[in-house]
């Protein structure tokens, strides 16, 4: 069957006559089986998942199918193989219901010490493209989200990226993205935020070490692995890995940039804006710069006729914008904490009285733009 109807080549009937055949039970002992171990099936364990895991992940393109409880049951399985890999049988467990309270919480090592476990194989990519095939139908459920979250789908995603298993930063990057972008992101981070930590560490090592050109694609990477602001800020790590990415953002908010990439990376800006305002952002004039940027794309944004229907990416960089302008305002408001009350300072702290009023123009700008347009 597995051979003949791979996963996504199949049409609803020939679907429906393989859920009539062998319905969910069959894949879910397949995986079950294979788990508990032992020489009672006669087949190697690997050919047990591989046979269930293709059968799941061909019956869950059919979107009816997806929500089914038997599915459903399989996922803390399907979690196990692909933060394991290999060594998944090194994790067996007796039943479907231990392994899933297992997987949704009471794992307890550390990402850094799975880190440091080696082996000399790998999960087979076909096996792990299944894997991934069944977590995404899920992840597209009203309450997918919900349910990846309450049966350990961060945690596992998490340490199967950590620990660079199969395909874990083609497919289990992007779902995680979607995931912690999902209404689920507070309770994520509130539930696993050493971890996510570790992620981001992670993600925002790959995006300062990559080149200018790279960075510009790999923006939209970064916001949905930022943890919601005031949750871990506090955290030194945080708080460097904020500082490393304002560092590698400078020379592209610096640079000539497209409107798409640079709507990118004002997204981004607007997002360590909100977790650790103006502290980390680099010197008075590159936040002149940034402000600058920020109020030309809102007034560049707004010479559409009211009516124009906005495109979601330009209605994501405007919001980014209006951001910075807030912060910028609000920083502009602020005296801060002077030694000396008689040296009060000036608008945005560093800067130069000249300075000051030029970014105080360039908003004010911006927001006539804004005021004009909503009197449209």
């Amino acid at each position: 069957i597995t051979r003949l109807c791979p996963a996504g080549q199949l049409d609803t009937g020939t679907l429906h006559r393989i859920f009539e055949a062998v319905g969910f039970n069959l894949p879910a002992r397949l995986l079950v089986t294979a788990f508990r171990g032992g020489d009672s099936s006669g087949l190697p364990p690997e050919e047990l998942i591989s046979l269930g895991t293709a059968l799941l992940a061909a019956l869950s393109t059919d979107a009816s199918m997806v929500a089914h409880p038997q599915l459903l049951s399989t996922v803390p399985l399907i979690l196990s193989i692909l933060e394991n890999g290999p060594t998944w049988a090194d994790k067996q467990t007796q039943t479907l219901g231990s392994e899933a309270q297992s997987s949704s919480g009471s794992q307890t090592e550390s990402a850094t010490d799975s880190q440091t476990t080696s082996s000399m194989s790998t999960l087979d990519e076909a096996l792990a493209c299944d894997c991934y095939q069944i977590l995404n139908a899920v992840c597209t459920l009203p309450q997918g989200p919900e349910q990846l979250l309450t049966r350990g789908a961060v945690l596992a995603l998490c340490r199967a990226v950590l620990k660079k298993q199969t395909l874990s930063h083609e497919k289990g990057l992007p779902l995680l993205g979607h995931l912690l972008s999902s209404s689920i992101r507070p309770r994520a981070w509130a539930k696993h935020s050493s971890d996510l930590l570790s992620l981001l560490e992670t993600v925002s090592q790959n995006f300062c070490q990559a080149s200018d050109q790279d960075r510009l694609e790999m923006c939209s990477q970064i916001p949905p692995f930022l943890p919601p602001p005031g949750v871990e800020s506090e955290s030194q790590v945080l708080k460097e890995i904020v500082g490393n990415l304002w560092a590698s953002l400078r020379p592209l908010i610096q640079g000539k940039l497209s409107q798409e990439h640079l709507g990118l990376v004002l997204v981004v800006s607007a997002c360590l804006l909100d977790l650790y305002g103006w502290e980390s952002t680099g010197p008075p004039k590159f936040c002149c710069l940034l402000v600058n940027r920020a109020c030309v794309e809102v007034r560049m944004g707004l010479e559409e006729p009211p009516g124009t229907e906005i495109k979601p990416q330009l209605q994501h960089t405007l919001t980014a914008c209006y951001r910075i302008m807030e912060a910028a305002m609000e920083q502009a408001c602020s005296q801060g904490a002077v030694s000396n009350p008689a040296q009060i300072q000036t608008a945005i702290t560093g800067l130069s009285l000249q300075q000051s009023r030029q970014v105080l123009g360039v908003l004010e700008e911006a927001f006539s733009a804004e005021i004009y347009y909503l009197k449209q």
